[in-house]
């Protein structure tokens, strides 16, 4: 067996330490906030770096003209 001698069996419930202020041993409570359920955000400064390209410099595949996409493409 691999894991055979790392593991220890944990003491009987009835030798753990008590909940005593004076001798340092204070209960395990759950943490007093409440984590999102999305995505986090992200906390950084933003430069000119970061800024991207204009978007209305889409050119078309199809027709090489200059507004739109492909995706977009005017059906008339």
């Amino acid at each position: 067996m691999t894991y055979a001698g790392q593991f220890h069996n944990s003491p009987d419930r009835t030798t753990w330490a008590q909940h005593d202020p004076s001798s340092g041993i204070h209960p395990l409570l759950p943490p007093n906030f409440r984590r999102r359920s999305r995505r986090p955000r992200i906390n950084r400064f933003r430069n000119t770096m970061d800024e991207g390209r204009d978007s209305s410099n889409k050119k078309c595949v199809a027709c090489s003209s200059v507004g739109h996409n492909k995706a977009t493409y005017p059906t008339m």
